[in-house]
């Protein structure tokens, strides 16, 4: 038996497991979550559950409940207009990739603030709803997520400018990872999509193991692409027959992976762990 969350009754036994199926046994009225695109659990057991298509991040206690929402017109932030994911990237910091809005949007999930929005090809994270895409450094394309590494640093998945872009946690711009195969660049110019060792099309995803390594999923090239600590290549997995992969997570030393068109999850060893 599973159960299934709707934001306003908290978790319910409203569906089960049929022959690998999910069946309703009632309506889980799922209006409430209009396109639920990710989750991030706290340590303090908040769910905070980010919304596509009707823009918002949903805050709920570990029983499920709703305690407020953000970017949804009812807090002091700006609207969100299409975020992809929310990650904690501190045990008070809620990271928001906005992929319509071309930006990092930052809360404090203490006092349930907006801090502000990192974007627009100007440093750090300030007071604004909206920022222009761009090719250089602080400027993004449609992210689609972003993550925080063992030393802190921000590392964003700049899906449509087929790179990624490290900053440090106050939005500092470190480097950029996808031009080469040399590992963190300081010039974050023009970078193409490509097949060549160390490049990407359209990268969507990023996950550290405990050693400071990390994989990104390679979404237009149907890959996987596994990376030190200093962003140099150590494998590439297009072995898998991966068809529009969305993400790929490592945790205690095996990598999850939602392949989507193929509509699975694969599970295996993550690169260093065989």
């Amino acid at each position: 038996m599973v159960q299934c969350l709707d934001g306003v009754r908290g978790w319910s036994n409203s569906i089960e497991v049929v022959a690998g199926h999910i069946a309703p046994r009632r309506s889980c009225m799922p209006m409430y979550f209009n396109g639920p695109h990710s989750v991030a659990v706290g340590g303090d057991g908040k769910i905070f559950v980010t919304t596509y298509y009707e823009a918002g991040v949903f805050v709920l206690s570990s029983a499920g409940r709703l305690i407020t929402t953000l970017g949804r017109g009812y807090d002091s932030g700006p609207r969100l207009a299409g975020p992809a994911t929310g990650v904690l990237t501190s045990e008070r910091t809620l990271c928001v990739t906005e992929y319509s809005l071309n930006a990092v949007f930052r809360y404090d999930v203490h006092g349930m603030v907006f801090e502000g929005a990192l974007g627009g090809g100007k440093p750090g994270f300030r007071d604004v709803g909206s920022c222009s895409t761009g090719g250089g450094p602080c400027a993004f394309d449609r992210p689609h997520m972003c993550k925080s590494d063992a030393d802190g640093d921000l590392v964003v998945v700049d899906t449509w400018n087929h790179r990624l872009q490290k900053f440090t946690p106050g939005g500092q711009f470190i480097g950029c990872l996808g031009s080469s195969s040399s590992g963190w660049s300081e010039n974050s110019g023009d970078v193409q999509s490509t097949t060549i060792h160390g490049g990407f099309n359209a990268p969507v995803a990023v996950s550290f193991d405990d050693f400071g390594r990390f994989v990104v999923t390679d979404w237009g090239n149907n890959r996987l692409l596994w990376f030190n600590s200093g962003g140099q290549v150590t494998s590439i997995e297009d072995e898998l027959d991966l068809e529009t992969p969305y993400d790929a997570q490592v945790f205690s030393g095996r990598c999850v992976i939602a392949n989507s068109r193929r509509g699975e999850v694969l599970i295996k060893s993550a690169i260093g762990n065989d």
